[in-house]
């Protein structure tokens, strides 16, 4: 296992036994009837990915599985931390609800799939009907909610025999407390009965509600007032936990707005007392601190500023308003930046600094004269940095570069004696776009950042290669690679959108000059956006019904946890609603990952792939195609065939979640054996199969697959990998772009058989030796090939060897060249994996 996929969040397991705790007091307070023991042979498991599993366990040397009543986990034993006895919960508070016609035994089908389900009902009933049988005739039934759970339910049949368990969370909140209020009218003279809706409502999480119904305990029977008092002050107590919960997770998913928002209604409704009162009061009073503290920050910044001479006053003046705008919006991201800029105490640790200083010193103080930076490489002669003319503002749309200013109008160059509100402003200015390793006291330094990230905004937004004349630019300021990705890893998004709101839900087209087709794709944008942060993001494929679909299943979840979602319309014109396992197909992923890419921030070691049905199939699909591009995939409902198992070998760079029903055709004989032969080949696999569920949307799993998503990052540059390929389009892993396969390893796929056996796909195999500075490359069933040298692994101080089959085809130092990294970059628009120069090969 790739210890470094993984972001285990220390804080979990913790905060699974406080809440659980917290809820067996509030049930206690209603009686002991509400705690007989239930399944005390479960057990805790915490997971070395941070995540937190509760069932009856099973293992071996190689599997670890977690079972409760809907489903079993399969994974391998090595992934597994520790294992504790889980405390014994109450018993659920099922409610049996009555349906007529109800068929009482029978036997399930052998198989279920085309599932067709209608919305639930006020009764809680819905029509279903599936293929069942081998002559592939459809069977209609009603299903009913026959035991409703505050966790899990019992779904029967009224007119066949069906018998299933569903996640509570799959029947809308507001059908099911519909079904209370007619259950509590007609026992509204029954405390017991009333006792266990309350209690079901405690266990559901639905605490509000619990509250209403505790009161209206108290007021019809006073004799339970204590009891409903000690239960009211537990419950009160969960809430208090959540809500402080719930505010810690949103400072953390980057939205402070609603922290706050959440803590001010705790203090308004709720009367608090001991450690949770304590925990809040310590949040606000911090908070209070930070706000004045960043009041104060903006007070200095400006009169830093305001104490330039009267021509850099002017020249920085865009700069001063975007750096005070971004404290504004963003103060919890600029405002320790800005910080340890005004700190008079902190070390400038620019190397643009040096290099101008020394390049002043060359210039015997004639400010006309051409500058010599040193940088890392040769020096090079360039003329003095140029004024921040134009920078760029948050959220606009990207400036054309700067060109290079007059002389008269540029800053002034820094004497030796500069004035501590120069070197103040400067020092601001530069860690502001580049970082505190860049941070400098030199305005002219600073200068140079910005025009640096100007002109790098601008060729980027391009559609077309970098003009020559900007990437001149670029090397007359001596900008080399290192501080180029600084920059560029730092700014805004190259195309922020306008229109880029808190929430905001939009169908975009894609832009790409690359490509003579464009690609629609809804894109959801969580809370509090903001394009100074970074979001985790996921592609969320439809099940053959269209974008929205896909939104709908994947959208609510996605918002509550802070991700961008990105729906693209993957479907071919004239073709058929189900997946064709094409490159054009493949392409609409890309293409729409690409242009949200540009105009969103998104953390792009952070992006999860998932869908069902047709939408799992291509998931997968294209997670094993593509695995460079994800931290994860999520295949719910999914048929490997095809270019899936052909591409098994891929699956050591790629993290799968696997869900499936167990009443899929094939699923023990092909799909469980076979995600049980890759987790035993130790690949990140998570395998999840449904009892009484066949091939359908299996929505109470969508939080589960976002848990585990949350806990994965993109492995960026795998030393080592071995890869296979057998499609027109599946040609880039990471650095190795494939030209031109051989003749037959790339067939159409239309003429591929369900299991793959007759494509034979070409093969890569990559090694990156950082002691000898070496790429060795082994390649069969491709012609011709480019190999991109990653910025990592490599030094680019020394010579660097690739070798190619055997033979060398480049050897040398790496060539500062920024142009072709530019080009790539502004292709792909993947900002956290860059590559710096281009071989080919072949």
């Amino acid at each position: 296992m790739n210890s470094d996929r993984f972001q285990p969040p220390s804080h979990r397991s913790p905060v699974v036994s406080r809440r659980l705790t917290g809820t067996l007091l509030a049930l206690a307070a209603l009686g002991p009837w509400s705690l007989s023991a239930w399944g005390q042979n479960q057990d805790l498991v915490l997971l070395k990915d941070g995540r937190v599993l509760q069932g009856v366990v099973e293992r071996d040397n190689v599997f670890f599985i977690v079972a409760d009543s809907m489903r079993r986990i399969t994974l391998r034993r090595n992934w597994v931390a520790s294992t504790d006895p889980a405390p014994n919960p109450p018993t659920p508070a099922d409610i049996r609800l009555f349906h007529a016609n109800m068929v009482q035994g029978g036997d399930m089908p052998e198989f279920a799939l085309n599932f067709k389900v209608g919305q639930w009902n006020a009764e809680l009933r819905r029509e279903v009907s599936y293929v069942g049988t081998r002559d592939g005739r459809a069977t209609e039934f009603i299903q009913a909610v026959h035991l409703l759970g505050p966790k899990v339910c019992e779904i029967r049949g009224l007119n066949r025999f069906w018998k299933a368990n569903h996640a509570t969370s799959e029947i809308p909140k507001e059908l099911i407390l519909g079904m209370f209020r007619r259950i509590k009218a007609d026992n509204l003279d029954n405390p017991e009965a009333l006792k266990k809706l309350t209690i079901f409502l405690i266990q559901a999480d639905w605490l509000e509600e619990a509250l209403i119904e505790l009161d209206e305990l108290a007021r019809r029977f006073p004799g339970e007032a204590e009891a409903v008092e000690r239960t009211r002050s537990s419950v009160l107590n969960l809430i208090a936990r959540r809500e402080l919960e719930g505010a810690q997770a949103a400072l953390k998913r980057g939205r402070p707005r609603e922290a706050r928002r959440r803590l001010e209604i705790l203090v308004r409704r709720f009367p608090l007392e001991g450690e949770t009162a304590r925990r809040v009061e310590a949040q606000r009073l911090e908070w209070e601190t930070r706000d004045r503290f960043d009041r104060e920050l903006a007070e200095r910044l400006v009169l830093a500023a305001d104490a330039l001479p009267p021509n850099d006053r002017a020249a920085w003046s865009p700069a001063l308003i975007e750096m005070l705008q971004a404290l504004a919006e963003v103060p919890d991201i600029v405002g320790p930046l800005i910080e340890i800029a005004l700190d008079e105490t902190a070390a400038p640790h620019s190397r643009v600094a040096a290099g101008l200083n020394a390049a002043n010193a060359n210039a015997n103080g004639n400010a006309n004269a051409p500058a010599e930076v040193t940088l890392p490489g040769s020096p090079i002669d360039v003329p003095p940095p140029p004024s921040v003319t134009n920078p760029p503002a948050l959220g606009n749309d990207p400036p054309t570069a700067p060109a290079t200013a007059d002389p008269a109008q540029a800053p002034s160059p820094a004497p030796d004696n500069a004035s501590p509100a120069s070197s103040r402003f400067a020092r601001a200015a530069s860690i502001f776009v580049a970082g505190p390793e860049q941070m400098t006291g030199d305005l002219d330094a600073a200068a140079l950042l910005w025009n640096a990230r100007a002109l790098l905004r601008a060729i980027l937004a391009d559609d077309n290669d970098p003009p020559p004349d900007l990437i001149a630019q670029l090397d007359a300021l001596g900008v080399d690679a290192p501080l180029a990705l600084t920059l560029i890893q730092r700014m805004p998004p190259v195309r922020a959108d306008r229109s880029a709101a808190s929430g905001m839900v939009r169908t975009w087209r894609t832009r790409d000059s690359e490509s003579p087709d464009s690609v629609e794709y809804v894109v959801q944008l969580p809370e509090e956006y903001h394009p100074l942060r970074s979001y985790p993001a996921v592609i969320a494929l439809h099940d053959g019904d269209g974008p929205e679909q896909a939104r709908a299943l994947w959208g609510p979840e996605a918002a509550r946890r802070g991700f961008i979602l990105i729906a693209p319309e993957y479907r071919l014109p004239n073709r058929p609603a189900d997946y064709g396992f094409t490159r054009e197909e493949h392409a609409a992923v890309e293409l729409a990952l690409r242009d949200a890419s540009k105009r969103l921030a998104i953390d792009t070691d952070r992006v999860g792939l998932v869908g069902s049905l047709f939408g799992g199939t291509m998931a997968w699909d294209v997670g094993l195609s593509h695995p460079g591009r994800f931290n994860g995939v999520v295949a719910m409902s999914a048929l490997p065939g095809k270019h899936i198992a052909a591409y098994k070998p891929n699956a050591k760079l790629a993290s799968l979640y696997i869900i499936q029903g167990k009443l899929t055709p094939g699923c023990d004989r092909i799909i469980a054996e076979g995600c049980r032969a890759l987790i035993g080949s130790n690949n990140d696999l998570t395998y999840v199969e449904y009892y009484h569920r066949g091939l359908e949307t299996i929505a109470g799993e969508v939080p589960a697959a976002y848990d585990w998503l949350e806990a994965r990052k993109r492995n960026t540059y795998p030393s080592e990998f071995k890869v296979v390929a057998g499609r027109e389009g599946d040609t880039r892993f990471y650095g190795t772009v494939i030209n031109a396969f051989a003749p037959g390893r790339a067939p159409d796929p239309a003429g591929i058989d369900a299991t793959g056996s007759n494509l034979k796909p070409a093969t890569l195999s990559w090694s990156l030796n950082p002691r000898t500075n070496s790429i060795k490359l082994e390649t069969d069933g491709v012609t011709s090939l480019d190999v991109w040298l990653p910025p990592v692994g490599l030094d680019p101080q020394r010579p660097v060897e690739l070798r190619v089959n055997g033979k060398t085809w480049f050897k040398g130092l790496i060539p500062r060249d920024l142009e072709p990294m530019l080009r790539d970059l502004r292709i792909r628009g993947d900002r956290r994996q860059t590559y710096l120069f281009r071989v080919q090969a072949g």
